[in-house]
This record gives C-alpha cells, sequence and structure tokens, in this order.
C-alpha cells in the first residue's frame, strides 16, 4: 500500500485495517477522533514525525494468512477479509468473467447451458460486488471501531450508527449461505452439462476458475460467521456492559 501524507487516517483503516495497531501505537484511541485528517495533520496532532508514520504505515503487511485468529486481534482478521476482498474483486471473478467471455462462446444460442450460466454469474458478480462493499462501508468500520473501544475504555461506539448485534442472525448469513449455494449450483450445473468436443478447453478453464473461487470463498465465509461476527457480536456487548456499569 502507498502511503502519502496526504492521505486521510480514515482512507488508511479502510484499505489496511490493521493499521489500527500503530495508529494506537502513536495515539492510543484519539486517531479515531481524527479519522479525516490527513496524515501530516494527524501527526501534528499527535506529535509523530510525519515520514517516520509514513514508514511505518507503508511497510506494514497483509495479515499472514493461516493464523489463529481467536489469539489474534479483530483488526488482523478484518485485514485478512479486506485482501479476500482485494484477491475476489482483482483476480478471481475476473478470471470467471474472461472464461465466459472466451472467443468460442460468442456466438452460442441464448439458451445454450454456457450461456445461460454466463449470464447468471454476470448477475451473481454484481450481487456479491455490493455485497462486499456493504461490508468495507459499515460492518468492517464499525467492528474496527468496537474493538478500539474494548481496549481503550475511554472510547465509546458509535450507537447512533447502528449496533452490529442488532442485526437479525439471518441478515448477516444469509447473503453469504446465498453465494456458497450460487457456486455449488452452477458448478453441478456444468458438471452435468456433457461437454462438446469443440468447446472442451473453454469448458474446463470456467469449471476450473469457479471451483477454484468457491474454495477460497467456502474459507472467507468460515471466517466471517464463524469467527468474525460472533467475536464483534461478543465485544460489543461487553463494551456496552462497562459503559453501563461506568454510568451507575
Amino acid at each position: 500500500m502507498k502511503i502519502e501524507p496526504s492521505i486521510t487516517v480514515r482512507s488508511i483503516l479502510y484499505q489496511r485495517p490493521r493499521s489500527v495497531a500503530i495508529f494506537e501505537a502513536v495515539s492510543g484511541s484519539i486517531f479515531w477522533h481524527h479519522l479525516d485528517a490527513n496524515l501530516s495533520s494527524f501527526a501534528q496532532v499527535v506529535g509523530s514525525a510525519v515520514p517516520d508514520l509514513v514508514r511505518r504505515l507503508g511497510e506494514l503487511k497483509p495479515a499472514a494468512t493461516g493464523q489463529d485468529w481467536g489469539a489474534r486481534p479483530l483488526y488482523d482478521l478484518i485485514d485478512h477479509l479486506r485482501e479476500d476482498h482485494e484477491d475476489f474483486r482483482g483476480r478471481h471473478l475476473p478470471i470467471i468473467e474472461q472464461a465466459f467471455h472466451a472467443p468460442a462462446l460468442g456466438h452460442l444460442e441464448p439458451s445454450h447451458p454456457l450461456a445461460l450460466a454466463g449470464r447468471d454469474f454476470q448477475s451473481f458478480t454484481q450481487d456479491f460486488l455490493w455485497h462486499m462493499k456493504e461490508e468495507e462501508d459499515f460492518i468492517f468500520p464499525k467492528l474496527l471501531r468496537i474493538d478500539s473501544c474494548f481496549r481503550h475504555p475511554e472510547l465509546y461506539t458509535e450507537i447512533q450508527k447502528g449496533n452490529v448485534g442488532l442485526y437479525p442472525n439471518a441478515l448477516i448469513h444469509s447473503p453469504e449461505q446465498h453465494f456458497k449455494h450460487f457456486l455449488a449450483e452452477l458448478r453441478d450445473s456444468l458438471r452435468n452439462h456433457a461437454v462438446e468436443e469443440n468447446l472442451a478447453k473453454e469448458t474446463y478453464e470456467i469449471r476450473e476458475g469457479l471451483e477454484t473461487f468457491e474454495l477460497r470463498l467456502l474459507s472467507h465465509v468460515f471466517l466471517e460467521t464463524d469467527r468474525l461476527f460472533p467475536t464483534g457480536i461478543r465485544l460489543e456487548k461487553e463494551v456496552a456492559r462497562k459503559m453501563r456499569m461506568r454510568m451507575v
């Protein structure tokens, strides 16, 4: 990630969630009150040297894969999931889209199984991209702040922007389940379709792209539904409990 002094704290958190560790190291929870300040202004507020802060943030790598996420701060898991999103957008989805647009498939009848699958996947891609953006714009920032609130009792959650715990289980989990089921059904329909000799290469590339993406998505969904959301809701409840105790 390229860091410039003109970039805002909010933008850095959006792109590299585990930058929370550096911001907390130099400011405690103060950075949460300066999200729209650029790095130059923020460094002045907290008494840090701009070049040093830029260097530290620029050297920050994505969270390593295969960790015991239960033993790591929540911002590391969010960072890993954010990297998944970038990989889905920049690699997996384009590979499959390109396979569906191979020249040999350009003259298929609209009712051909591969043509139908291509249109279904296009619709899926639009929904999936919207879902990832929703998580990045609301869920991930919300959970990052809750995570910080847990470590910094002086920091308050943004109740006016909604609580993760108020989201019904179905609303949190149903998009992921829908995406899983769609890919499984699409994969099965292509497996059951008799491969035409003149389209064997194109069919194989579509299947391979879908199966690789599906495996990656299953891992991603597990981390969100079984690790991220339960941990975030637990922290949110604990933060709320501590806030009530301070008000007594």
